[in-house]
Parts: structure tokens; sequence; C-alpha cells
């Protein structure tokens, strides 16, 4: 029996080495038989497969029926096991990915080689590889990518994500659009860009703004960060860019559209020049006045000086109050809307302040060549501050004859409507369009017509006007056609009495 011993020795040596072998493995492996029941696993497809030595027989993980999934997270139906698969086209199936699910949850991930085995009590065998850490970086990855993309899509500004291309000799000649969002397309106008060179996308850049393209070049090179604003002529835009590098010769450049705070730059600028203009102009007619007063006192003899001082000190009086009005008026427009106009409320008599105004202004009216047609009945005593109000009548009939044309007329129209006091100021200028009506209660606002025509104004009369009339509990309101001229009606709530 000595041939029969030593091939029972040769086989021991054969099993010993599969057997060693089958445990030893990294992978998992089973063997079933032609009904798919497991009849030998080593200790890793345990492992992954959550087998025991009593569910070894069964299609079970801890008494639980098993359930597979494909990647998508779909029920794979059993004719697409690799197992089945392999029995029935009789061939090796290779890497089939799925998931083994337990209750509601996947608990691994594995790639699965399926081969059949040409005997007759066994079916296939299964080599398992673990990839559940795989499968869950490439989940974290696509959440990522998933969220990255939702804020590239959704950013205000625009990006773009460039690569600088060189000469031969290293230099930097253009740059590659690789990834742009939407909000870049929205800004510059630019259309699937992507794949593109900017001598392509938009021609002309590079030569046209050298300082552009040395800064990505600089930022692709060196890695260090710069910010900058540019107007950006091809686009008759002004951009603000942040330009930064991820890696050496790569870069980010991040797009705000900053056109429309350049424009109310250039306005306020603009504003600044109207407003010291205007302010140097209204300024100097009453200057102007003393001044001309002061050079007549000084050439008179001394005893008639003295005569003479005090027929003109009414004049300088009118005229510091102007100035001091003015000044005021500078002053208040710096207040917030939420501040308070401080108010001294004393009895007085509406016609009466209107009419000092119209005494004060009636050298400054003959010199516009406009005349001042009144309608003041007396009304009842009652309270305001009639300083306040009093700026704001010469406000309103300083714009009047500022708008009225040679020749013209203002027309002063006081009365009573109700428990209101209710004034009307009346031009036939060149009047207000509708666009800027609503505009010039705010301060340094004036109609565009007006800025047209040179004619002189801060800006500020009227918001003055409405915060001190708002501040005494009333309205102003303005009414005006162009080409016929415009009224403002104030409307101040009146209590009969000294309250």
């Amino acid at each position: 029996i000595t041939e029969r011993k030593r091939a029972e020795d040769g086989l021991k040596v054969s099993e010993t080495k599969y057997r060693v072998l089958f445990e030893s493995l990294p992978l998992g492996v089973t063997v079933s038989d032609k009904a798919g029941n497991i009849k030998e696993s080593n200790k890793e497809a345990e492992r992954l497969l959550g087998l025991s030595q009593e569910t070894q027989t069964q299609r079970s993980i801890d008494g639980q029926e098993w359930q597979i999934v494909r990647t998508d997270g779909s029920l794979m139906p059993a004719d697409e096991y690799a197992s089945v698969r392999a029995l029935k086209e009789n061939r090796v199936i290779e890497n089939v990915e799925m998931g083994i699910v337990k209750g509601k949850d996947v608990i691994t991930w594995i790639n699965v080689t399926a081969a059949p085995i040409p005997l007759p009590e066994y079916g296939v065998a299964i080599a398992y590889t673990d990839i559940t850490e795989r499968k869950q970086a490439e989940e974290a990855l696509r959440v990522s990518e998933v969220r990255y993309r939702s804020l590239f899509e959704h950013m205000l500004d625009g990006y773009a994500y460039c690569k600088m291309l060189y000469d031969d000799q290293g230099h930097p000649v253009d740059f590659l659009y690789l990834d742009v969002n939407s909000a870049f397309e929205r800004l510059t106008g630019l259309q699937d860009v992507v794949g593109k060179k900017v001598s392509e996308a938009i021609p002309g850049t590079i030569e046209s703004h050298p300082e552009l393209f040395q800064s990505y070049s600089r930022v692709a090179l060196t890695g260090t960060p710069e910010e900058f604003e540019i107007d950006f002529q091809p686009l008759n835009k002004w951009f603000s860019i942040s330009v930064y590098s991820p890696t050496r010769g790569y870069f980010v450049a991040v797009f705000e559209d900053i056109t429309e705070r350049k424009q109310l730059e250039e306005r306020i600028r603009q504003v600044r020049s109207d407003v010291l203009f205007s302010v140097s102009h209204d300024l100097k007619t009453p200057l102007q006045v003393l001044h001309q007063s002061q050079e007549m006192l000084s050439a008179l003899k001394p005893g008639e000086a003295l005569e003479q001082f005090q027929e003109y000190s009414e004049i300088w009086r009118r005229n510091l109050q102007r100035l001091e009005r003015m000044i005021n008026n500078l002053v208040d427009s710096q207040r917030g809307e939420e501040d308070r106009f401080p108010l001294l409320l004393a009895p007085c008599r509406p016609e009466e302040i209107v009419r000092q105004v119209v005494e004060d202004l009636t050298g400054y009216a003959l010199a516009s060549e406009v005349q001042f047609n009144l309608h003041l009945p007396a009304i009842p005593e009652g309270s305001c501050d009639a300083e306040a109000i009093t700026r704001v009548v010469e406000n309103l009939l300083t714009n009047a004859v500022k708008f009225s044309p040679k020749g013209g007329r203002v027309e002063v129209r006081l009365g009573m409507e109700g428990n209101a006091v209710r004034l009307e100021v009346e031009d036939h200028g060149g009047g207000v369009s509708p666009e800027d009506q609503s505009q010039l209660f705010q301060p340094f606002q004036r109609g565009h017509s007006a800025q047209q025509k040179g004619i002189p104004g801060t800006g500020l009369g009227l918001y003055v006007c409405r915060r001190i009339v708002e501040e005494h509990g009333g309205t102003i309101t303005l009414e005006s056609e162009e080409g016929k001229g415009t009224t403002v009606i104030v409307q101040l709530p009146w209590k009969q009495g000294a309250e």
C-alpha cells in the first residue's frame, strides 16, 4: 500500500497548503454548493459577511436575511449576483461591487469575484474584498463636491479657475479658463469660456490690461494673494478682483461688480463739487450786501456815518440771519432720519412770518426780476418754532425765485384748511419731471433740468423743510408739471392760542 500511503501523504500536504492559504488570505473566501449554501468560509469572510459556525449554511447574518444592494442603493436581484452568474455562465465573474444590508443600513461594501468549481459537490468559489472605507471616502467626496458645486453656483461674485500658459522660455503668455460659475458668466456676459484662452474669450485683454495679466502671473508664480480694482474697458465695468493660487501655475480670480459703487462715488464727488459751488454762491450774496454797505459807510464823513449806520443796521441784521440759516441748513443736513430737530415752541402768527421773509427777500427777487404776489389773510395766533418756520418759508421762496423766469411772479398763499394752516408757494418756471419729484425731499437731490440749466443750489433746502415740517407734525408735498411751474404745499396742525 506504499503508493496509496504516498498519495495520502501528498493529499495531506496539499490540503495543509490549501488550508493555510485559505485562512491566511487578506480576502474573504467562501465555497458554496450549487444551491448557494456555504460549505466553507475563512475568518475574513466570516468577518465581512457576519457569519458564524451556526449560520454558515444559511443565507443570513445574525439570523436576519441578507439584502444585497447595488452601488446606487437599489436592491440587487438574485440573477445579478456574481455567484449566480458564474454558475449560469460557467465563467469567472470579476469585480462586482455590492453592499450587504442589515436592517436599514449598509454594514459592508464588498467587491466580489466568483469562479465556478468543476466538481459535483461544489458550486462556486467567491472572493470578497472589503471596500467599505473606499466607498465611505467616495461618498464623502461626492457630498463635498455637491456642497462645493452648490456654493460655487450660488455665489453672488464671479469665480474663475484658470491655468497660466508659458512659452518655451517659461514666460507667461496667456491663461486658460478651467472652470467658471454662473455669476461670472452673468457679470461678464461671457458664455462657454471653459477650455478657452483669455485671448480667445476676450481678444485684446492682455494688451489693453497688462497690469491685470501681470497680477495673475505673479500670484500663479509666487502664491501671494492680491486684491485690486480695475476699470475693465472691454466690458465697460468696474471690478474688484481678489486673486489667489491653490497651486503653482494656477490661480483663482473672484470678481465683484463695483460699477454702481464707482458711479455713486463719482456722483458723490460731483455733488460735493456742486454743493461747494452753490454754497459759495449763496453765501456770497449776503456777504456782498454787507461788504457794499461797509464800503458806503467808510466813504461817509464822520458826522454822517452814525446816521447811515443806523439805516444799514437792519440790512446787516437780516443778511446775517440769512447767513446763519444757510449754515444751519448745512449743519441740519448731517442729521440722520432718526435724529430729532429740536423745536422751541412759542406763540406766533404765520402771516407775520411769511411777510417778514418776503420783505427780507424783496431785494433778491428784484435782482432776479421776479415779483411776489401775496395772499396773506390773518390767521389766529397759534404755537410753532418761528425761527424754524422762517427757514422753511425762506427756502421755499428762494427756490421759487431761483426757478422763475425773468419778469415772472411767485404766488404766496396762506390760509386755514380745517384745523391746519396751509401755505402754498407757486412759481411759473420750467417745472419738475415726475421721476425727479419723489427724490427732491432727500438731501443733495436736485432735478435734472436744474443741473442742465446750471441753476445753483445745494439740494438741501427741501430736505430741511421736510424735516422741520414733519417735526411740527405737518406735511409738505410738491405738485409740478413740466413747462408750467411748481407748487409746494405745507400743512401744519394749528391750535389757536399759545399751546
